[in-house]
């Protein structure tokens, strides 16, 4: 019987200092996924109890994590600190951006072998800033990401993550939330995304662009509605207010306003829209009146909806890559030791990811206004 288990244990050894010099020397690079332990120990040709004890002791060491749902990944020293947070809000709607960018934490996340915890705000509000500095220090979390726009800094969940002694990052930071809050951005310039979809239509022969917004947002991608007709003068598209609606985004109001503007004695040859999503109803909206995309009208979406290059046509539209905004925060918070703590004397980092202008079908024509003959 002793002999037995000096045997397994002699066996876990030996397998223990194989993999942790794999690990070491950089065969097994930060981020590589172990086999299932099944698969692993039939690879290996050992038992599964051998493997288990094996990867028990390395990750005593912090050379790996298991992480559940998703399986046992290599860590660097860099990134054996603890848990992230993230801290999200209304996310079950399919219009918003926060369940892509989840998706690209939770890749990053993976990839580089860190335990993500979500956590809904309502539950960070319920701390107190001191109680739930404490809760940070308790559960070994090492930085925070907040998934939400247009922050005043008066919020009581900034209060609350300003007391957390830990890196707070906001993913697809929106209007002054960097210089209101004091965490660390990352955005995308709207303004220019919104010029350049604007830019695209103009290039493409049309005029009579009608645009909608969304009524309840303090801007439109950036711009004030002054501004956004500025803009239209700027490339010489027809700055009729009636080609103009700052609407709730359902679909009732949007077939409203399409059905309203193809009522116009000169109706518009596009319509521009606040995001892809409205763009949706937009389409719907059109084909009900028969009219087709791009031949009669063009449509032209903005935030880069992964779906939108499904749609018939496919829609033309100005990516935020959303994905990639997830995945640059948390790597942000991965370095947060060369910005924080406050101590260093730096600025908390702002970083303007560049967006990228999608042409696809449905503005794929060019036309020619008011041509006389």
């Amino acid at each position: 019987m002793g002999s037995t288990v000096n045997n397994l244990e002699y066996k876990k050894d030996i397998l223990y200092a194989s993999l942790k010099k794999n690990i070491q020397s950089g065969l097994y690079a930060p981020g590589y996924q172990f086999p299932k332990e099944l698969d692993l120990a039939k690879l290996l040709n050992v038992a599964k109890v051998t493997i288990r004890s094996a990867l028990a002791m390395l990750r005593k060491d912090g050379l790996i994590a298991r992480i559940r749902g998703k399986g046992t990944f290599v860590i660097s020293e860099e990134t054996n600190r603890g848990d992230i947070v993230v801290v999200v809000d209304n996310i079950n709607e399919c219009a918003s951006p926060y369940i892509y960018i989840l998706e690209g934490i939770k890749s990053a996340a993976v990839h580089r072998g860190i335990n993500v915890r979500i956590c809904e705000r309502y539950y960070i509000e319920s701390f107190t800033g001191k109680e739930f500095a404490k809760s940070v220090v308790d559960n070994k979390i090492s930085g925070i990401l907040t998934l939400g726009a247009y922050y005043t800094g008066k919020e009581k969940l900034i209060r609350i993550l300003t007391h957390s002694n830990v890196p707070v990052v906001i993913p697809h930071a929106t209007g002054n939330s960097y210089f209101t809050t004091g965490f660390a951005c990352i955005q995308i310039d709207m303004r220019m995304a919104w010029e350049d979809a604007m830019r695209h239509l103009r290039e493409n022969g049309h005029r009579r662009i009608a645009t909608i917004a969304l009524r309840k947002n303090p801007d439109i991608r950036g711009l004030r509605s002054e501004e956004h007709f500025e803009l239209l003068k700027k490339y010489g598209a027809d700055t009729d207010r009636h080609l103009f609606n700052a609407i709730s985004y359902d679909k009732e109001s949007i077939f409203r306003s399409v059905n309203d503007w193809m009522k116009l004695q000169v109706p518009p040859t596009a319509i521009l829209c606040f995001s892809d999503f409205f763009a949706i109803h937009v389409y719907d909206a059109l084909k009900q009146l028969n009219l087709k995309i791009p031949e009669h009208v063009a449509v032209m979406g903005c935030c880069g909806y992964p779906g939108a290059g499904l749609m018939t046509p496919p829609l033309s539209t100005v990516d935020f890559r959303y994905q990639e905004q997830g995945e640059s925060a948390l790597e942000l918070i991965m370095k947060s030791d060369t910005w924080f703590p406050g101590e260093l004397k730096m600025a908390k980092p702002r970083i303007i990811m560049s967006h990228t202008l999608v042409k696809r079908e449905s503005t794929n024509i060019k036309i020619m206004e008011n041509m006389e003959v």
